[in-house]
């Protein structure tokens, strides 16, 4: 993980087995989008870029890049950022 206060973190996640060993994201499916064929997942790591930049009257832009998607992911981090939003309107509260 890299930290660049207070602008930037970026991550990498590592696909694993029970045992700790790195393997691919997907079992290589092949998805057809738009006509054209897709290998689903990429060799072995996703990662993650989270941006703050301000915009002025103390706020704050969070931009999420992610390298690669999975199915129903979109899902899981629309929870994540949805709990992310509560927990700021929480603390802008307590100001």
């Amino acid at each position: 993980m890299r930290l660049l206060t207070p602008e930037k973190i970026v991550s990498v996640l590592f696909y694993a087995d029970k045992n700790g060993k790195v393997e691919p994201a997907d079992d290589g499916k092949l998805l057809r989008v738009e006509g054209k064929e897709v290998l689903l997942g990429n060799d072995v790591e996703v990662r993650d870029v989270v941006t703050f930049e301000e915009i002025g009257s103390g706020q704050t832009k969070l931009t999420f890049k992610r390298s690669h998607w999975d199915e129903g992911e979109d899902m899981g981090s629309n929870q994540i950022f949805d709990k992310l939003a509560v927990f700021v309107a929480e603390l802008a509260k307590a100001k």
